[in-house]
């Protein structure tokens, strides 16, 4: 379904649903006035082990030693200690070096490591669609991710973000329900007006004890669902 169509189709959608759910139901949720949305398998997809085959082909070095580098528990707590700022990006490229025993230029480096990401168009549609149909409703991004990565993302997902919550800029990931405290102060609005859209369970729970609505995004079939059932977005 291409974009144009599927601003109709929601508006049509809307409408239908309007005329058939309750003004009990309608009660029950606040009206979204801000979708606070995960980047990294929502909005993008992402495969960690194409960086590592693209490392290894340039380093003519088997896959898995090199996956296992970048991806294995030494390399993800590293990743980790990168998305909330602990280390900087030259000294996480340096690391990578070091533990290599190999010579990899920043540019070729950084050109691999952002490289994994392909959009979402499904999502992303959907979301073009809220933002053409319901243009006061926020969209925010809140990712854990590095400064390299997030740059990448949203350029992949060609999306229009009002503001951006991410991991590297404010020094604590999610499930921290910091995080979820800065997004709803940058929305300046309270969290039950925020719908918060994630791949990972543990963190709509978070969420959603911080006080957001919340959805564990799996599919865009359940996610339509979702949306049309119970989202009610600020006109």
């Amino acid at each position: 379904m291409v974009f144009g169509e599927l601003c109709y189709w929601w508006l049509d959608a809307e409408s239908y649903l309007g005329s058939i759910i309750s003004p009990l139901n309608l009660r029950r949720t606040a009206v979204i006035k801000a979708i606070l949305t995960d980047l990294g398998n929502v909005v993008v997809l992402f495969d960690k082990r194409k960086g590592a085959e693209l490392l290894a082909e340039k380093l003519e070095r088997p896959v898995d030693e090199i996956d296992r580098i970048l991806n294995g528990p030494t390399g993800s707590r590293r990743l980790k200690l990168l998305e909330v700022g602990k280390i900087s990006t030259t000294d996480y490229h340096f690391l990578i070096q070091k533990e290599l025993d190999g010579l990899i230029g920043p540019k070729i480096f950084w050109e691999i490591h952002n490289s994994i990401f392909t959009p979402n168009s499904e999502v992303i549609d959907t979301f073009k669609a809220i933002q053409f149909t319901h243009p006061a409703v926020q969209f925010i991004a809140v990712s854990n991710t590095d400064v390299m990565r997030l740059a990448t993302m949203v350029w992949v997902s060609g999306l229009r973000f009002d503001k951006i919550v991410a991991s590297c800029a404010v020094g604590f990931a999610k499930p921290d329900q910091r995080i979820f405290k800065v997004a709803a102060e940058m929305a300046e609005i309270e969290p039950r007006e925020c719908l918060f859209i994630d791949d990972m369970g543990e963190y709509c729970q978070r969420a959603a004890a911080f006080g957001f609505q919340t959805f564990h995004y799996q599919d865009l079939s359940s996610f339509l669902q979702f949306l049309l059932k119970n989202a009610r977005f600020l006109a």
